[in-house]
């Protein structure tokens, strides 16, 4: 965090620490802001327990139901890092145990209002999209607050997740687009590199030269594109030459629709989660969760 960032005294309780809970935990003790002491995370493998303990050096139990013992309170933080198929029996849990803290939740496709109809409308909720580069510090999350979150919380959750990558606000209904970019988006990109990996391999190189070649070309271009904040068109100027191969390859990808494919695919994703939402809502409806 800078040092101009919100000053957070209060305990992080990461309820489901997978990957990205793990991710969240190395962020929070890196900073130097939080220390070992002042986080606890839920796991119920004992195995995982002692593991996240040992790199750690954090406390653990092996279910929210046993937050209780901890007199969780608005002046701490719970993340919600859980499966979406398991979230609202877990939540249930930490609402019998905990005492209105923030509650941060990163399940894919369950929205802060869902939450707030189990929590109370009065319990601040602020729903944060990380995504997988997260695990390696260059992440991107989308944050959007609930009704009952302030903005210095909604700013305390964007500082945390910053620690790991970027977060940036966006209305809460744009999430999906915005997942669909930035949540799908590593496996778009590892599609591509794939595809140019097979495709160095077609012309003569070996699996290892054409995938570090793809790989690198990749992530040197997003660093110029970063670093500059130019346009991408202004790059492809760059590498284009008039009659060269460049172009040649270029007038190939737009002829194969490269573009249109992107498009369609960013929209099936937007798509699907609109889905998942609904199903989601009818079962939040089906366990008496509704209004």
């Amino acid at each position: 965090m800078s040092e101009s960032a919100i000053e957070f005294h209060g305990r992080i309780v990461v309820v489901g620490a997978g990957k990205m809970g793990q991710a969240i935990i190395a962020g929070a003790l890196a900073s130097g802001r939080v220390k070992p002491a002042g986080v606890l995370a839920v796991a119920p493998s004992k195995s995982h327990r002692e593991a996240l303990e040992q790199r750690f050096g954090i406390g653990t139990v092996s279910a929210a139901a046993e937050l209780s013992a901890y007199d969780i309170g608005a002046d701490d933080l719970v993340i919600m890092a859980v499966k979406p198929q398991i979230f609202f029996d877990v939540l249930s849990e930490v609402k019998a145990a905990a005492k209105s803290p923030l509650l941060i939740s990163i399940a894919v496709g369950i929205s802060t209002d869902s939450i707030e109809r189990v929590l109370g409308r009065r319990w601040p909720v602020v729903r944060v999209m990380p995504n997988t580069p997260s695990t390696v510090g260059r992440g991107m999350a989308l944050v959007s607050a609930g009704r009952s979150a302030s903005a210095a919380q909604e700013r305390l959750a964007c500082e945390l997740f910053a620690l790991f990558g970027k977060a940036v606000v966006i209305n809460e209904n744009l999430q999906d687009a915005g997942a669909a970019l930035s949540g799908s988006g590593p496996a778009y990109f590892a599609l591509v590199i794939d595809a140019l990996t097979r495709a160095g391999i077609t012309q003569g190189l070996t699996r290892e030269l054409a995938q570090e070649l793809s790989v690198q070309t990749m992530a040197g271009t997003a660093a110029m594109i970063e670093r500059d904040d130019i346009h991408p068109e202004v790059l492809i100027d760059m590498v284009t030459s008039p009659g060269g191969t460049t172009i040649q390859a270029l007038n190939e990808l737009e002829a194969s629709g490269l573009r249109t494919a992107f498009v369609d695919a960013v929209d099936a994703a937007v798509y699907r989660a609109y889905e998942l939402s609904e199903n989601e809502r009818a079962d939040d409806d089906e366990n008496g969760n509704g209004e």
